[in-house]
């Protein structure tokens, strides 16, 4: 359209429409900012990988009759690994240059070692998963042990470690050890028992233990100022027991509270047979180990070195004086291949003495009599003691003629 020869009035009225029309503008709608696409959530494929700890499950027996066992694990992780690396310690040490390692390819689930492990060996194991060659978090530490496992046929008695011998213990329920002499097999099972007497008529613990030759539960089950005794014997099967080791003992002084003491006092001593080498009439000099008796020589009493010890003869001590009274006797030990037996007691007073119609003595002696101790040379003799803390009484010796 063209405007031409407008008045004034007719130009204030265009300038005022087209302003009009240039202010209502403004309130005209504008496109909307397009929103931000949607984003997906996080998922666990997406995320960091983080390496779990693997799991181990229990296993029926803790013996491998294998040199080369296969040890497997279970792994809950989220992501996938590499694989993992698994470690077998000797005696659970990890730093030893005896530590055999290895690493699984990825998936795998167990692994074998290829070397032969010691036999009859205590061994912990551990695996951790790897992801670009680093570790994760190990597994907890699990324990096996290597066979052969012995069959049974030749037990031996074990010997006896810790708690050494007359030992004071603190603690009410302490460690146990032992050894065990039978080389190129697995020993499987032992029985230990702890009693406050030493023939074990009553137990305070009797515990069945696997192949490891230690025991300790933390329970207490020991008095204070008692003294107690320990012993063990393999076990094979249900019913198949071995030689019982020698019992050791050692003393409850738990709160230091049993009064002051510089060791239990110990008893010990020698049977032997006595000698007397003579024929012949008496004369002036005595032959060497005799002395005149009774219209004629006979041993002296006095062991010499070339005099046979005794073995295997039951030595009976009784708290209280001689001849002993109460019960028949308080507890008994056996003579050793040398003639000798010792045992540690508490403080007090003791009778000693050895019984010859004692079955077990009465098939070792025979017919004969007692040389020493000396005071009489009929059944029984005996030697009355009183013993105070760390006393060493080592001559509480017996002498036996033989009579042919």
């Amino acid at each position: 359209m063209t405007i031409r020869n407008l008045s004034p009035c007719s130009s204030l009225a265009v300038a005022v429409l087209v302003t009009g029309l240039i202010l209502s503008s403004c309130n005209m709608p504008r496109p909307e900012t397009p929103a931000p696409a949607p984003q997906p959530l996080p998922t666990a494929t997406s995320m960091p990988c983080s390496l779990v700890a693997p799991d181990i499950p229990a296993q029926e027996s803790p013996i491998y009759e294998t040199r080369r066992p296969t040890l497997a694990w279970l792994y809950a992780g989220a992501c996938t690994v590499d694989g993992f690396s698994v470690q077998v310690a000797p005696g659970g040490d990890f730093d030893a240059p005896e530590t055999v390692s290895g690493e699984t390819a990825p998936g795998a689930l167990n692994w074998t070692p290829d070397q032969d492990l010691s036999p009859a060996t205590f061994y912990a194991w551990r695996v951790a998963a790897l992801l670009d060659g680093v570790p994760g978090p190990s597994s907890v530490t699990t324990f096996f042990w290597t066979g052969p496992s012995c069959d049974g046929s030749n037990l031996q008695a074990p010997v006896l470690l810790i708690p050494e011998e007359a030992a004071f213990i603190s603690d009410p329920s302490p460690l146990f050890e032992w050894d065990y002499p039978q080389g190129g097999c697995l020993q499987a099972n032992y029985a230990l028992e702890v009693s406050a007497s030493l023939d074990f008529t009553t137990d305070v613990l009797h515990a069945g233990v696997g192949p490891g030759r230690s025991f300790e539960t933390e329970v207490s089950f020991l008095e204070d100022c008692i003294q107690y005794y320990w012993r063990v014997k393999a076990v094979f099967g249900d019913d198949i027991s071995g030689p019982y080791s020698e019992s050791a003992t050692f003393y409850a002084d738990l709160n230091a509270s049993c009064g002051s003491h510089s060791g239990l006092p110990l008893i010990a001593g020698v049977v032997w047979h006595d000698v007397c080498q003579s024929s012949g009439p008496p004369g002036p000099v005595a032959p060497p180990g005799c002395v005149y008796r009774e219209g004629g020589y006979g041993p002296d009493g006095i062991r010499q070195d070339d005099e046979t010890p005794l073995a295997g003869l039951v030595v009976y001590y009784a708290k209280g004086g001689c001849p002993p009274t109460g019960p028949i006797h308080e507890a008994a030990v056996l003579t050793d291949e040398e003639g000798t037996y010792y045992q540690y007691v508490t403080p007090g007073s003791y009778c000693v003495w050895i019984d010859t119609a004692q079955e077990a003595n009465t098939a070792i002696l025979g017919r004969g009599r007692w040389i020493y101790p000396p005071g009489g040379y009929d059944s029984p003799v005996w030697h009355n003691l009183t013993l105070e803390w760390g006393d060493m009484q080592t001559d509480v010796d017996f002498g036996w003629y033989f009579i042919r």
